[in-house]
């Protein structure tokens, strides 16, 4: 098993934005299969928040921009 580091490229979900119509989802039942594709996200402009400490970042982040 290889670490993530040693690949060429890596990609993954994160959640970040997810576009499908109401009536493609009561279809497939997923948002996700081999006809999805991907969106390329600068990684300042995505900010993964998983404790207050995230959200702590992600508003000064905010704030560094609104200047």
């Amino acid at each position: 098993m290889k670490r993530r580091q040693d690949n060429e490229q890596f990609y993954r979900l994160n959640g970040a934005m997810y576009l499908v119509s109401r009536r493609w989802l009561l279809e497939h039942q997923t948002l996700v299969n081999s006809s999805t594709l991907g969106y390329m996200m600068r990684a300042d402009r995505s900010i993964d928040i998983d404790s207050y400490a995230d959200f702590k970042f992600a508003g000064l982040m905010m704030e560094e921009q609104a200047d």
